[in-house]
Parts: structure tokens; C-alpha cells; sequence
């Protein structure tokens, strides 16, 4: 068994994880590198729906020298980072999410890290915290257009009203709505108004300015290149999917149809709800490009129940005066799945395997 396989097994094992942080934890995420480094997120054992609460990495010989620049930066801001090591050389490190390896010196100028309530976190990429009715998104890379493109959406459907920026990271903060997204419950009600809202957004880009056309229209989301790297990492990870995902790729041909202004990864958790008033709103538009309608219809649909999924299409259809060709959708459908084919390994779920072999097998069929 590789390094690779062996880590990815053991970094997935609840038992395995405790033992080597020294507390009852679970991993939450995992991102794998072959050859480089494991990373995952984690979170008290047991403490399920509560957001991680730090982050550790497996890094390969080669990558010593890095985790032990990293503790040693940690320690000259007075924060602690753990390490170990393991048999051959490997390193294992882990920390608070503050001492992040890629957000740190972001979040060591964020004055409401210490008393913010950590809504989301991606390590070594984004974390997103909340204090009061503020909502900060520290992030390794921050898009220089991701405010201008909150505002120009919330001019033609509702979405969080963009806040002043934080003023020790400069990153973006947007107004806290709602009380709860619709990932855990959505009616049907609900999903035709969602259905109506992403008709909406995708009718706004006859309006789009032409510098936010220009930036979106260069992030073009390809199932067929994702479904490439699935099957790179699967090389290494389950051979034996590995075949099945490249035979997948290779018959993924462009959706057609005329551009819109899409949400890149339209799903019920995208969207938010206060349950008092019943308002909707959507968020988080970091995917966001330009493409075809059946790209968001067929993402909506491949993450809600059969009758939420023909509400939505209902709302969608109603509010653009048109329906859309069934073949397409079925082609957005599969590639839908098709990107969120590797989820089940990126949410730490250690039976992650069959999990996408079943997705492999619906995708399949679909084609």
C-alpha cells in the first residue's frame, strides 16, 4: 500500500486521528495531494452540525522544512502549533483554525476572530465568521470583483447587502439575513421561488457590465476537465475507479446554448431563508461565470429530492417563459454530479469509495 492510500485511510479514521492529536476528534474535510501533503479539517468527536475547530496536514520528507517555518512564524505571533512525527519521515502538524497555514496572517489582523461564531471553513483557503450581523470571508486569494458582482446580483434579486469592508484584513463583509439556509428543509413553495429567483439572475446578464463580463467569461467550469482530475487523483487513491471516471470525460461534450449569469453552484445551501417572514435570499457567488441556464438547473437538481427538483424547474420555467430542452438537462444533470463526483472524499467520509462509485454509476446511465 502507497503512502498516499495509507495516510488518506488512517487521516479518515476517527481512531487513528485522536490518537495522534491527543483528543477525541473527527475529520470533517480532506483535501489530498498525492505525494505532498493530506489536509482535513476536524471537529470534536461526536460534536455533529458544530463547525471544525482546526485544521491538520500529513506532509511528505520533503515538506519538513516547510511545517517547521510554519511553527516557528506561529510561535513568533504567540500562537501554537503542534507537530509530530511519523515513521519515514513524514510530519504531521495541526492547529487552531487561527494558526491556519494559509489564512494566518489574515486572521492574526482579524479583531473578530476571538469572539466570531465560524459559519464555514475550508483550510488553507476560506473561512468565514460571523460577529453580530456582520459577516467577514477571509480567504487566501480575495476576487477583486467578488464585491462589484454582489452588488450588480442584488440590483435584480435579493442577496446580502455588502457591509464595509473589515478594516484589519481589507476583505469582504456582508450583512447576516435569515435563519437558516434551505439545505436541512425546503417545500416545494420555497424551491419554485428559488426556481423564479435563478431565472432572475440568469435574465440580469442582458445588464452585466462589460469588465464583469470579461472576468466571468474567463472561469469556465468544464465537467469533462473535473472529471480529469477525479481520475488523476484516483490513480493514485482507487485504481480502480480511476478508468471509469477518464471513459466519463471523454464523452462529456459542451452544453450549448446562449450565455447567462450563472451561480456555479446552485444548491439548496446556496440559499438562505428567514423562517419568520419566509423571505429568500441567495449568497455565495464565488463560482460564479458565464454559461449555459441548464448548468445551474441541472446543479439545483442534482442536490434536492425529485419533487423539490420539478418544483424548482417550474418556478424557473414560469418566471423565463420558456422551458428548456429535456436532453440538455439531462446532459447539466450529469454534469452536476460530475463535479461533485470526488465530494464524498472532500467531506471525510470514510466509506467514500462506494459513494462515488454509485455516483459513477448514476452519471453513467445519464450519458
Amino acid at each position: 500500500m502507497n503512502a498516499t492510500v495509507m495516510y488518506t485511510e488512517q487521516m479518515l479514521d476517527a481512531s487513528w486521528l485522536s490518537d495522534a492529536l491527543g483528543a477525541q476528534v473527527t475529520a470533517t474535510s480532506l483535501r489530498a495531494k498525492p505525494g505532498t501533503s493530506l489536509t482535513a479539517s476536524f471537529t470534536p468527536a461526536g460534536a455533529e452540525g458544530q463547525d471544525a475547530s482546526g485544521w491538520v496536514r500529513l506532509m511528505w520528507p520533503a515538506g519538513a522544512g516547510k511545517a517547521e517555518k510554519h511553527r516557528s512564524k506561529a510561535a513568533k505571533l504567540g500562537l501554537s502549533v503542534q507537530q509530530s512525527e511519523l515513521p519515514d519521515g513524514f510530519i504531521l502538524q495541526w492547529g487552531g483554525v487561527k494558526t491556519d497555514p494559509k489564512l494566518m496572517m489574515h486572521l492574526v489582523s482579524f479583531e473578530g476572530m476571538d469572539d466570531g461564531e465560524i459559519l464555514r471553513y475550508n483550510p488553507l483557503r476560506r473561512l468565514v465568521v460571523r460577529n453580530g450581523y456582520r459577516v467577514s470571508r477571509i480567504v487566501t486569494s480575495a476576487d477583486p470583483h467578488s464585491t462589484d458582482l454582489y452588488r450588480f446580483v442584488g440590483l435584480h434579486v435579493p442577496v446580502p447587502e455588502v457591509l464595509d469592508p473589515d478594516t484589519g484584513t481589507g476583505m469582504d463583509v456582508l450583512r447576516f439575513v435569515g435563519t437558516r439556509d434551505l439545505s436541512s428543509s425546503i417545500s416545494t413553495a420555497q424551491a419554485t421561488s428559488v426556481g423564479a429567483l435563478f431565472a432572475d439572475l440568469h435574465a440580469s446578464f442582458s445588464s452585466l457590465p462589460n469588465y464583469l463580463n470579461r472576468h466571468l467569461a474567463a472561469k469556465n467550469i468544464s465537467p469533462a476537465v473535473q472529471l480529469e482530475a477525479h481520475a488523476s487523483l484516483f490513480d493514485v487513491l482507487a485504481p480502480e475507479l480511476a478508468g471509469r471516471t477518464r471513459a466519463l470525460a471523454a464523452a462529456f461534450k459542451p452544453l450549448s446554448g446562449p450565455p447567462v449569469l450563472l451561480h456555479g453552484d446552485a444548491s439548496p445551501d446556496q440559499v438562505l431563508t428567514d423562517e419568520a417572514t419566509g423571505a429568500l435570499w441567495l449568497t455565495d457567488f464565488d463560482r460564479a461565470y458565464l454559461g449555459p441556464a441548464p448548468v445551474d438547473i441541472g446543479s439545483f437538481m442534482a442536490t434536492s429530492p425529485t419533487e423539490v427538483s420539478a418544483a424548482f424547474f417550474e418556478g424557473y420555467s414560469s418566471t423565463a417563459g420558456h422551458g428548456l430542452p429535456v436532453l440538455d438537462l439531462q446532459h447539466a444533470l450529469a454534469g452536476a454530479l460530475a463535479l461533485r463526483l470526488a465530494d464524498p472524499l472532500r467531506s471525510a467520509q470514510p466509506g467514500w469509495k462506494d459513494e462515488v462509485e454509485a455516483g459513477l454509476s448514476r452519471i453513467e446511465q445519464m450519458l
